[in-house]
């Protein structure tokens, strides 16, 4: 029976001493990272909070003025992309996380409705585009290449370019009620300009000859 070195015994002790100590740093910073995300959702969710509502109290004299709406979109960008970190980090399954998205998406209705209001009142050229996905298994992969297509339309024509994406995995009577109004029968849609519906993963050219119409 051969004899295993104290130097060999020594270096597999302290490998798995290594990976157990990186297994619970990790641990720590994620859970770190995670609080210090809930801690700015929430305070980004005030200021969206603040800016929509100081949008309703002085809706006649910010009509045609986008200053506002811009601060409200910035904001919304800012929530949204802390629910995109929790969603990566916890899992897009995570209750606590769906439930903070689910109160996310309430503030992307009130911005769409601002926004179709302010282009529908001011002769605005802007692009308002609702998009229905799902994070349920059958719709993730196109709902996904739907983003990619939305993104890059959007670098391309911002700030003329709104994307206003609704989850309808997430439950709750709005979200429920918005895909009854625009029959929404297939997953992703795409509602371009409150004009033209479109079902099933769309190009960047069919999207875009629909644009500034």
């Amino acid at each position: 029976m051969k004899r295993v070195s104290l130097s060999v015994i020594t270096a597999l002790l302290l490998s798995v001493i290594v990976f157990i100590s990186g297994f619970f740093v990790g641990e720590i910073y994620s859970g770190y990272k995670y609080g210090n995300v809930i801690r700015e959702f929430y305070g980004e969710e005030l200021d969206l909070l603040g800016f929509q509502l100081q949008l309703n109290l002085l809706s006649n004299s910010y009509a045609c003025n986008r200053d506002l709406l811009d601060e409200i979109s910035n904001a919304r960008a800012k929530v949204g992309s802390e629910i995109d970190f929790l969603e990566r980090t916890k899992g897009k399954n995570d209750e606590e996380v769906k439930l903070l998205k689910e109160r996310y998406l309430m503030y992307v209705y009130l911005n769409y409705i601002a926004f179709k209001q302010y282009k529908e009142n001011c002769n605005a050229q802007d692009n308002i585009i609702l998009f229905f996905y799902s994070n349920e298994p059958k719709y993730v992969e196109a709902s996904e290449k739907q983003g990619f297509v939305l993104d890059y339309l959007y670098n391309k024509y911002k700030p003329y370019f709104h994307v206003f994406a609704i989850d309808l995995s997430i439950d709750n009577p709005l979200i429920k009620s918005l895909a009854k109004v625009y029959n929404v029968s297939s997953l992703p849609a795409l509602i371009i300009n409150e004009k033209v519906k479109l079902e099933g993963l769309q190009s960047s050219d069919k999207i875009e000859a629909l644009l500034f119409k």
